[in-house]
């Protein structure tokens, strides 16, 4: 229920990588929560690069990292600056954890952030932490997704009541879009050229 109630209150971007992972990432103006299947010691992260919107290489170069794991000592918050290489600047638990969870391996995280509003370009990833140390991702686990806008562009205020998500899967890359309210299910599918959008509305 929690989550349902976190949804209807923000934007949230979904993917699922060519491993059959799923991570959510949702955003409002001072918060972000991060949920996904993970072991012990496993990190989901979030990435806002700078070079907004089309930018193709270097996303990681000073892009802010948010990133989220569940050690034997509970939920842990690392923020940082990612590069090239890439790795994160550490910086432990900088920012306030509101909610935590981890149960059956599912991890859920909210904690307060500051999220510009014209961003529409995201990097993800998830990989290892050894002795409370980020390690760097395989390549496989690392990801864009890119035309995801976490916020109303007319006011750059939060969108109170719909959730935008794209589904990501790898291969070939494949975007969904639709519709839901509470009470009953419809769904809208757009295609154009291979892209779709999934919007959702709580009501």
């Amino acid at each position: 229920m929690l989550v349902l109630l976190l949804l209807a209150t923000s934007i949230a971007a979904s993917f699922t990588d060519n491993a059959s992972k799923n991570f959510t990432f949702a955003a409002d103006a001072s918060g972000v929560c991060i949920t996904g299947p993970v072991a012990l010691n496993t990190y989901i992260a979030l990435g806002i690069p700078p070079q907004q919107p089309n930018a193709t290489k270097n996303l990681m170069t000073n892009a802010t990292m948010l990133l989220v794991y569940q050690s034997e000592f509970g939920s842990r918050l690392v923020k940082g600056k990612g590069s090239s290489l890439p790795t994160f600047e550490q910086a432990s638990n900088a920012a306030v954890l509101n909610r935590t969870t981890y149960s059956n391996g599912m991890l859920h995280v909210c904690f307060e952030q500051n999220v510009d509003a014209s961003a529409t370009l995201f990097i993800w990833a998830t990989g290892a932490i050894s002795k409370g140390v980020v390690q760097q991702h395989k390549a496989s686990d690392h990801g864009i997704v890119r035309n995801v806008s976490l916020f109303d562009k007319k006011n750059s205020t939060p969108v109170s009541s719909v959730m935008a998500t794209a589904v990501i899967t790898k291969p070939p890359p494949t975007f969904i879009l639709a519709r839901t309210k509470t009470s009953h299910d419809f769904n809208l599918v757009f295609n154009l050229g291979g892209l779709a959008l999934l919007f959702s509305l709580f009501l």
